[in-house]
């Protein structure tokens, strides 16, 4: 007997309420509370010297300062520490021994005056500067968080600072990235605030184009103040790395925090993390109409349920009700048939039931999918396994996923990514599951795009900063294993400006990305060439031939860009001033190569301007 149409209507919107979240529910972070348990097992004993071991004796307190007002990371409440690093503390004091005694402050700078002036022993949670360093040491960072850009909602995608290089952003006054920010943009207009909140709210009233801050920090404060009206648009090409910073004139205490914090157990971790961080994702979907459709199906089964109820008493009612019946199942069937989700129920793994979204999905008409052997001819080959394990786990009972992604494969051979939800329904009187089934190709395809813009520059394609640096310092490693030479390329072009200022700014990016191509044909498949911003570009020459290796490109690139470009109706010379430097003569770290490369550039662009250069490139 076929299993009604709208019983499998009904279950559907019974499991879509159950699996998607209500209509405004949406939020980035949960506050745990301040819950002063500590963790069964938190911090294994570190392997403290007699010396290390004396000292925590005499030692009976240990005076911190934290920033007052940055959760969830730390806080000061009622005169009180909460927040991430006040967990790990609580970690630290009960495997050790040590007592921690806070000392108040109102602001973050407030803190760090109390640092200098020795009222504190220790930061509980700070990032290593030159600055902080001339009083402070730092532990191995115990959190790693990116950087990332807020706006109003109304702003952009933003790939990158370079694109905004002429907005006022804001910062907190006193934080480690301030420092670094301003050095590499000197250009920039920066407004400083003594919290992230107050920052974030000059934000919402448009006296700064963005606010800088960590990621985990700026959704914190968006989720619980400002959800209606800002968002987070990008991310700065930085980790911010913090650890606890000591004195620098106890060198005893920092030996002991930082094997401490070496020897942190990944499950009490987890469990701080767990506790004030948490993530919950928004799907879009039209939930009123939901409710509505389901308000609406609920009153028509509560009507059959009662018709049938007194169907002994009143038959002289059963032909109106069973009229009202093939009503609802006409219209049931109606929102299966134009439902855009393929829905389907599999039975002794055959497909029994398909409605025509799924046939539109796979390529097949409804026959060819019902005379299947078996619904894994639907599914990609790497992932029928998966994807058998959970149907055969639903039917026995056992725990299995009710929402994953997976891969399936039409009728011409070709495979796209979908969303499967299934559950164990009852067809015919036995066991079968139902499982809607959603191609997100248009999806993963715009996460592919945004992880693409998060590692390249958008004008030309070629990698930026960030990658650079990843690909550098993994390039020297291999370098330092092989010992063998490493060299890094910095060019600047000559008069860019002045194509910028004759012929337009559009003009002048069809320059780079002109001049972009030659470069990259230049390039071995090993090499990397990135562009770091402005008219500037970073070529990664792993093992290279030495410092004749690289002058030998140098002088292939003086020769690719001798020819003009032709910038659409104008003819352009672009030339580049060229600086190079060298592992191991150089220098034995990425910023170390860039800046004897930069600085050698410079000197070349100089000489060219003075017209003394034998070999001007």
């Amino acid at each position: 007997m076929q299993k009604p149409a709208h019983l499998i209507i009904l279950f559907i919107l019974f499991q879509a309420i159950l699996f998607f979240p209500r209509a405004g529910t949406s939020h980035a972070f949960e506050n745990a509370g301040n819950d002063k348990k500590l963790p069964d097992k938190a911090l294994p004993h570190p392997d403290l010297t007699r010396e290390e071991q004396e000292y925590l004796a005499r030692k009976k307190t240990v005076k911190v300062c934290v920033d007052p007002s940055w959760m969830p990371f730390e806080a000061i409440s009622d005169n009180v520490h909460v927040g991430m690093s006040a967990d790990y503390l609580a970690l630290i004091s009960q495997k050790l021994g040590i007592h921690f005694q806070l000392v108040p402050t109102r602001t973050w700078v407030e803190t760090l005056e109390k640092g200098k002036s020795r009222e504190c022993d220790i930061f509980a949670l700070a990032m290593a500067t030159p600055e902080r360093k001339t009083y402070m040491n730092f532990t191995e960072p115990y959190i790693v968080i990116p950087l990332v850009i807020a706006t109003t909602k109304d702003k952009p995608f933003i790939a990158d600072l370079p694109d905004i290089i002429t907005q006022r952003l804001g910062l907190v006054r006193g934080y480690a990235f301030t420092e670094f920010l301003k050095k590499e943009y000197p250009e920039m207009e920066f407004s400083a605030y003594d919290t992230v909140h107050d920052g974030l709210e000059a934000l919402e009233k448009n006296k700064i184009y963005g606010f800088i801050d960590n990621l985990t920090t700026i959704s914190y404060e968006i989720s619980h103040y400002f959800s209606s009206s800002l968002k987070i648009s990008g991310r700065v090409n930085r980790n911010w790395h913090l650890s606890i910073a000591v004195r620098n004139d106890d060198p005893i205490l920092f030996g002991i925090l930082d094997k401490a914090v070496r020897g942190m157990e990944s499950n009490a971790v987890k469990k701080i993390h767990s506790k004030w961080i948490s993530v919950t994702y928004e799907h879009q979907f039209n939930y009123s109409l939901l409710w509505k459709i389901f308000a609406g199906i609920s009153t028509v089964m509560i009507l059959f349920l009662y018709r049938y109820h007194e169907i002994n008493t009143f038959n002289r009612k059963l032909q109106e009700l069973n009229m009202r019946l093939k009503e609802s199942e006409e219209s049931f069937r109606y929102l299966v048939d134009n439902a855009h989700e393929g829905i389907a129920v599999v039975q002794n793994k055959r497909l029994v039931y398909v409605n025509p979204g799924m046939c539109k999905m796979t390529g097949y008409d409804k026959d060819s999918l019902l005379n299947l052997e078996s619904f894994l001819a639907i599914i990609a080959p790497e992932a029928r396994e998966t994807i058998l394990a959970n149907h055969l786990n639903r039917l026995a009972g056992k725990a299995s996923p009710n929402r994953y992604e997976s891969i399936f494969l039409k009728r011409d051979g070709s495979t796209y990514p979908i969303e499967l939800t299934g559950v164990l329904i009852s067809w015919n009187d036995h066991p079968a599951t139902l499982n809607i089934v959603s191609d997100i190709s248009e999806r993963k395809a715009a996460e592919e795009t945004v992880r693409f813009l998060a590692h390249h520059d958008s004008l030309t394609g070629l990698p930026n900063r960030y990658l650079l640096m990843e690909r550098l310092e993994q390039s020297l490693a291999q370098a330092r294993r092989s010992e063998q030479f490493l060299g890094v390329l910095f060019m600047d072009l000559n008069d860019f400006k002045q194509v910028n200022d004759t012929h337009g700014h559009d003009a002048g990016d069809m320059l780079l990305k002109e001049v972009a191509s030659r470069l990259q044909a230049l390039m071995r498949d090993s090499d990397t060439l990135a562009r770091m911003g402005g008219d500037e570009f970073v070529a990664l020459l792993p093992q290279v031939n030495g410092k004749s290796g690289i002058e030998a490109l140098i002088a292939r690139i003086d020769s690719a860009l001798q020819s003009p470009f032709n910038i659409g109706k104008a003819t352009v010379n672009s030339r580049a001033s060229v600086g190079y430097s060298l592992f191991p003569e150089n220098g034995g770290t990425a910023e170390d190569l860039l800046r004897t490369a930069d600085q050698r550039m410079y000197h070349v662009k100089h000489t060219n301007k003075q017209g003394n250069c034998s070999q001007c490139t």
